[in-house]
């Protein structure tokens, strides 16, 4: 089940054109992760792998996850 939840819908989430309301659960982990960084963990990674971390992706991944996780809560 948890892999189909991580899979990308038809419209990726993903992509740089995608907005987040800001509230979901990847927004609480970047912001966590930007953190315990000092802000310095985007930086790193561009360096690392100029092609992209896929930060995006599994922030929108983890937005759809805690929906999911929410909706189950409440018996949707």
């Amino acid at each position: 089940m948890a892999l189909r939840v991580l899979a990308p819908r038809e419209v990726c989430q993903g992509c740089k054109h995608y907005e987040s309301n800001g509230k979901g659960l990847g927004d609480y982990v970047e912001k966590a992760i930007g953190v315990a960084t000092l802000g310095q963990a985007k930086r790193v990674m561009k360096k690392i792998k100029p092609g992209g971390c896929g930060c995006a992706k599994r922030k929108a991944a983890l937005n759809r996850l805690g929906e999911r996780m929410t909706d189950a809560l409440k018996g949707s």
